[in-house]
């Protein structure tokens, strides 16, 4: 018995470039994650075909840096585990870079207080925001707290 003949591509040696361009690659890449729907989260699905990642906002340290990766690589990780084993993966992936003095900016703005000893209200329905809340989208990640106050 012979083996076949590998094929003239497989024998021919990959060429990497000098200097690689990385222009259009956010883009391209965006534009395939919207068109596969791969960071969508469908409401309709039931709790047990859903797998929920909540992030408590990261403490602030400045810009990014390589510490962020290691914050971040086992919740992907999972988040990318249980999506190609079938579950809709609700992970509101962002950077509250302000936190709890943006949280003391908006009460005194508003005139508002959180008061924890009133009583769960199954139907209360806020008031409407002044300005609508953006969505900032950026190599796939959905940032939620991307308007400034």
């Amino acid at each position: 018995m012979s083996l076949p003949t590998p094929a003239a591509s497989l024998t021919t040696t990959p060429s990497v470039p000098d200097k690689p361009s990385l222009d259009g690659i956010e883009a391209t890449w965006s534009q395939r994650w919207e068109d596969n729907g791969t960071f969508r989260f469908d409401r309709s699905k039931t709790r047990d075909q859903v797998f929920s990642i909540d992030t408590p906002p990261p403490t602030v340290s400045g810009s990014l840096h390589v510490g962020h990766v290691f914050s971040y690589t086992h919740t992907d990780c999972m988040a990318r585990y249980k999506r190609m084993r079938g579950f809709e993966v609700f992970y509101p992936m962002g950077w509250d870079d302000n936190g709890l003095p943006t949280e003391r900016r908006v009460q005194n703005y508003f005139g508002v207080r959180c008061d924890p000893s009133l009583p769960y209200q199954a139907d209360f329905e806020p008031r409407p925001s002044p300005t609508p809340r953006t969505n900032c989208r950026s190599a796939g990640a959905i940032l939620w707290s991307c308007a400034s106050a």
